[in-house]
């Protein structure tokens, strides 16, 4: 599944990006208007987004955007009747209002600085956040910040490009698995010898290919994971003690 699109929230000035945080959806349910919106995208099933702003300790909606199946017969009620989609902006959901107060909202948004997103990181499981606001309300008021600090681990800390370098260099490329399933398969250990020397000899320009990157990107990257090195045990302690700090003051 591709990764959603989330909704925008203004903060005290900042704009953040909202991890599982839809205020909207509470609204459209209590109105019977959840299947209004149709997906345009594959990023964007729920078939809108928004953007919001809270102001005074209130929630507000600045500006909508989504999209609406429009019957072109409305007398029409069969299946297949033809409909074309439409767009819709905030007056759709508050007309003659420049913005929409959030007081059927009771809950708690999930705000970080910017989503970060992978092919295989499609539902943000997987990203770790340094900083994690948490906000909770009760009836679109905020009643309560909570700030997450989470300190990285030496392993999230290593640049992508050097792990992928370790795996192509050093990490263990699994023939081994393949030809003992061979072998318990009843295949001839000559047919494994065979395919591991053509192999091989595939393989050359790939090596030469490597080798060069090897003697140019190496040097790089050993200073590159020297820094993380240094920085990894200051971090941890920057982070232990703004833990113990927080538990002693309850700030």
């Amino acid at each position: 599944m591709t990764a959603q699109t989330s909704e925008e929230f203004i903060y005290k000035g900042r704009t953040y990006q909202g991890i599982y945080s839809e205020p909207l959806r509470q609204y459209l349910y209590t109105k019977g208007a959840q299947d209004d919106f149709v997906g345009i995208c594959s990023a964007n099933w729920r078939g809108y987004s928004g953007t919001w702003l809270i102001e005074n300790n209130r929630l507000y909606l600045k500006d909508f955007s989504g999209g609406i199946r429009y019957k072109l017969d409305p007398t029409d009620k069969s299946a297949f009747a033809k409909s074309e989609i439409r767009f819709v902006g905030l007056s759709y959901l508050f007309p003659y209002q420049k913005m929409g107060f959030a007081d059927w909202y009771t809950g708690e948004i999930t705000l970080v600085p910017e989503i970060v997103g992978t092919t295989d990181d499609y539902f943000n499981n997987e990203v770790i956040y340094r900083k994690i606001t948490r906000l909770t309300f009760e009836n679109g008021i905020l009643i309560n910040e909570r700030i997450e600090h989470n300190p990285l681990s030496f392993r999230q800390r290593v640049p992508e490009y050097i792990l992928e370098f370790y795996c192509i260099f050093f990490k263990h490329n699994g023939e081994d698995e393949i030809n003992d399933d061979m072998f318990l398969n009843g295949q001839e250990t000559s047919t494994v010898k065979k395919s591991k020397i053509k192999t091989k000899l595939s393989d050359i320009p790939w090596l030469i290919l490597i080798l060069l990157v090897r003697v140019i990107v190496f040097p790089f990257a050993l200073v590159h994971l020297l820094m993380v090195c240094i920085a990894h045990p200051l971090d941890t302690v920057y982070f232990k003690s703004l833990k113990f700090l927080s538990n002693k003051f309850h700030i």
